[in-house]
């Protein structure tokens, strides 16, 4: 894989973390939202059978008369529906949230597959450029370090051949976000 598509396999897995990220986020937002909501008409609606309570025992002294009481009765079970329709959506809100959760690792895996996909593409292309720019000097080198008796041996030889390896994890992370931020950036 070259590295431009190495790059945009990299963009849209990354696009694909960060909308299963924001999803999350704005089914949370939503979750929460509706669950105080859904305290709020619990309330209503345990105040509402109150009132139906108190409108039947008036009703039964002929304190008041049957429409009041439908009202209470009515406002009683809109209050309780209205509940219920929150606890609805709450559950069907819940599974949505599940999924989207188990869904980001595999978009999070993906991203790792092409970051690697990114990381040979840009190994390859950096051999391919000190090729054309040293042409066969490191394969005489190492000729040559075998006629001397391998000196140097392995990574040794290598480290030789190109000077210092980096020195410690600080050092190799500042030249990894050096190497990747120009490998990608174009990408917008």
């Amino acid at each position: 894989m070259n590295k431009n598509d190495a790059v945009e396999q990299w963009t849209e897995a990354n696009k694909s973390v960060e909308i299963a990220q924001k999803k999350i986020s704005e089914l949370k937002d939503k979750r929460e939202k509706l669950g105080q909501q859904k305290e709020q008409l619990l309330q209503s609606s345990l105040e509402a059978g109150a009132a139906k309570e108190k409108a039947l025992e008036e009703f039964i002294q002929e304190k008041i008369k049957k429409d009041v009481l439908d009202q209470a009765k009515d406002k009683c079970k809109q209050a309780s529906r209205e509940a219920s329709d929150v606890e609805e959506i709450i559950v069907v809100l819940d599974r949505a949230l599940s999924e989207a959760e188990h869904y980001v690792p595999r978009c999070t895996a993906d991203l790792r597959a092409a970051e690697r996909q990114l990381w040979c593409a840009i190994f390859d292309e950096l051999v391919d450029d000190i090729r054309s720019t040293v042409g066969d000097k490191v394969m005489r080198a190492f000729v040559a370090n075998l006629g001397a008796g391998q000196l140097y041996r392995g990574v040794d030889f290598f480290v030789k051949v190109i000077g210092d390896e980096p020195r410690g994890t600080d050092q190799i992370q500042k030249i990894q976000a050096e190497v990747f931020a120009e490998a990608i950036k174009n990408v917008k």
